[in-house]
């Protein structure tokens, strides 16, 4: 019973994931020197690091998936490729790939509308706030970037705020908003959820070093799981065990699942984040000129 509670809260971690990008993308972005003419540098950078490890994981699954004979076609894949699954109703080998769907989308959309984040002046801003809780009250499908931006808003507001980039108090208006709508169209978990990172991404907070540990493996955790630990459970299923014994064997898969997901950082992820410096728009901003306690660790989490 209290397994099946802790998956149901799982879902949470999604809305924090996306609140925590709303802050690191647009930083990773302010602190490279973006600008529109480099949005194709900017996307080849994001998908640099996203894409080598979620080809894996789609790899792994498509492979489990045959071996257990269910088919898996060449459309199913192809619309892996470009995460148009949900677009086409091909169904995803795992679902947690639909938030990288999500994520992708956020990545076209604040490219495009980069001068509205970035500037000093704050109507232009208010006015994105608007019209994103103003979206929440249309019939978005489910899984679309309108129906989670306002996360993303609430992290791009920490951004913000923390850049000085505007008036603090207007950016703080605009995350309570934020937090408003996401209580309103969900539940107190979710507001509970976003507002989380955003403390950790505004206060002076300490990460620990299994913190960082955490937030090194976090996305191939997410990705691999399901084909290690996961799997390692399943398979214990065929087997007569003991109700005493199932809490430590779901301890020993949450450690066959770090093991897997440290192992993908280091063989798959790490390569990919310097794959991805390759496509710089200027040479980076000398330390002196980030402001002192920025979160520029967390770029390469994201």
């Amino acid at each position: 019973h209290w397994m099946a509670e802790l998956g149901w809260y799982g879902h949470l971690g999604v809305r924090a994931f996306f609140v925590m990008s709303g802050f690191v993308v647009p930083f990773a972005m302010w602190r490279g020197g973006y600008t529109g003419q480099h949005f194709f540098s900017f996307m080849a950078r994001r998908l640099a690091r996203l894409y080598p490890p979620y080809a894996v994981s789609v790899c792994l699954m498509g492979a489990a998936a045959l071996i257990g004979g269910t088919q898996v076609s060449l459309g199913s894949l192809a619309a892996h490729a470009f995460y148009l699954n949900d677009l086409v109703g091909s169904p995803w080998l795992m679902e947690v790939y639909w938030t990288l769907a999500v994520e992708v989308q956020f990545y076209i959309l604040i490219a495009l509308i980069w001068r509205v984040v970035a500037i000093g002046r704050s109507w232009p801003f208010v006015a994105l706030a608007i019209a994103t809780v103003a979206a929440t009250f249309l019939p978005w499908p489910e899984r679309s970037l309108p129906n989670y931006f306002t996360y993303f808003l609430l992290g791009i507001a920490a951004f913000r705020w923390h850049g000085e980039i505007g008036s603090r108090l207007i950016n703080s208006a605009v995350a309570l908003l934020a937090v408003l709508a996401i209580w309103r169209e969900n539940e107190f978990h979710s507001a509970c959820a976003a507002l989380l990172p955003l403390a950790l991404l505004v206060l002076p907070v300490k990460i620990p070093r299994w913190g960082r540990f955490l937030g090194d493996v976090s996305y191939s955790l997410y990705l691999f799981h399901m084909i290690t630990g996961a799997a390692f459970l399943a398979a214990l299923q065929a087997i007569p065990i003991s109700s005493s014994l199932r809490p430590p064997l779901v301890m020993v898969a949450v450690g066959i699942s770090l093991g897997a997901a440290w192992l993908a950082f280091r063989l798959i992820e790490s390569p990919a984040m310097q794959w991805a410096k390759r496509f710089a728009y200027r040479p980076p901003l000398r330390t002196a000129e980030i402001k002192a306690g920025s979160p520029a660790s967390l770029e390469a989490s994201l």
